[in-house]
């Protein structure tokens, strides 16, 4: 599964793309990793500030926060995901 803009691709077998705007998830931090994370289990960075930039109104240390927070970064090979730090409850 990856996702480009606000359109989250999945690949076969069930093949779908889905339009997400940020506007359509939570307002609050945790609860907003939360679907995400619901959503695909990793991220690439890039994918998932598309989702939290406006969390921080462009702010990077409040960014950074709540990546520490919310997320585990994990290298494989040459590229880096973001995965849940916690797991939560749907």
């Amino acid at each position: 599964m990856c996702s480009q803009g606000l359109h989250l691709f999945r690949p076969p077998p069930v093949s779908t793309v889905q339009y997400l705007p940020p506007s359509s998830l939570s307002p609050d931090p945790a609860a907003r990793f939360a679907e995400l994370f619901s959503l695909k289990p990793r991220w690439l960075e890039a994918d998932m500030s598309l989702y939290i930039d406006d969390l921080t109104g462009g702010d990077k240390k409040k960014r950074d926060a709540l990546v520490l927070k919310f997320v585990r970064k994990v290298k494989d090979k040459d590229t880096t995901w973001w995965t849940a730090r916690n797991l939560w409850s749907a």
